[in-house]
Order: C-alpha cells, then structure tokens, then sequence
C-alpha cells in the first residue's frame, strides 16, 4: 500500500528535493589511479578527462570520478562547461594532501 502512495505522490510531482544535496559523511576510497592522475594533473597545470583517458587508457567515466575527487579535496577548479579545469595547488602543496590522504588511509 505505501509504495502505490509513493507512486502516486511521484506522479502529481509531489516529489521535490528539500534545499541541496548532502555529500556523505562516510569516507569513501579514492580511485587506484588518484594519486597518479592527481600529479599529472599538477604537472600539466591542466586536467579534463579526455587528457586523462588519453594519457592513462580509462573511460570517460573513470576519468570524470577521478577529477570529482580531485575537485573534492581541493586539488582542482569547478567545472567550466567544456573547458579543462584549472590545477589549485602546486607539487609541494600537492605532497601535503596527498600524505593527509594517506594517513587517513583513503589511498590505495
């Protein structure tokens, strides 16, 4: 019976999100590449994920979540539409994050 009302509050459009989504509070692992695609990134100066499935074989897709996470922890810009993102820290700052990760034990 509560999934017919659920349907049926769905249907009448009913159904809207409540202000912006939350990220969740449990850690998730980084991908096996993070690291390497992360001072690459810092490197080039530069990351999309079209240089990113270029320079290391991957889907778009695993390439898209590898710079979300780069995003997540500060290392790269925001999207741009199609552009590439802007790298925000240099190899040394880079080298900071990255031990952080890793005492957190987020890297693989």
């Amino acid at each position: 019976m509560e999934k017919d009302t659920l349907l049926s509050s769905k249907s009448m459009g009913e159904d809207r999100a409540e202000g912006p989504a939350q990220a969740p509070t449990v850690e998730v692992a980084l991908d096996p590449l993070f690291e390497t695609c992360a001072r690459h990134a810092v490197a080039k100066n530069t990351v999309s994920p079209s240089l990113l499935q270029r320079n290391f074989g991957i889907s778009f897709e695993r390439a898209d979540k590898v710079i979300c996470q780069m995003e997540r922890y500060g290392i790269v810009s925001g999207r741009f539409g199609f552009k590439p993102r802007r790298v925000l820290v240099d190899a040394v700052a880079l080298a900071r994050i990255l031990e952080k990760l890793e005492m957190d034990n987020l890297l693989n």
